[in-house]
């Protein structure tokens, strides 16, 4: 179980407690919002893994025909080789988090 606040869940009991119920205590109207909302999240992260992975594979077709870059200094070729494929380093890892938090 997470430790991480929860504010809204926690206002929430504390404007809709009644006495004789117990403290955590929430309308299910509530609880179906969150729900709705944490699946929209997880909708949204999946297309946004599925962009993430188009761009990269991009890159990495891009950094395969272009190799001759990383040899070329003129016109800031070898910065841009260097700067894609750290991109693509960062786009591994930024999927990777995603796999990760995918506990669905």
């Amino acid at each position: 179980m997470s430790d991480r606040p929860t504010p809204r869940t926690d206002a929430k009991c504390a404007n809709d407690w009644h006495p004789g119920l117990p403290a955590a205590y929430l309308k299910s109207d509530f609880a179906r919002q969150l729900e709705r909302e944490l699946a929209e999240a997880r909708g949204q992260r999946d297309r946004l893994a599925t962009a993430l992975k188009a761009c990269r594979e991009d890159s990495c077709e891009l950094l395969g025909e272009r190799s001759w870059w990383k040899d070329e200094e003129r016109a800031g070729f070898r910065k841009r080789y260097d700067a894609t494929a750290e991109n693509i380093v960062r786009a591994d890892e930024a999927l990777d988090s995603i796999k990760g938090g995918a506990s669905d």
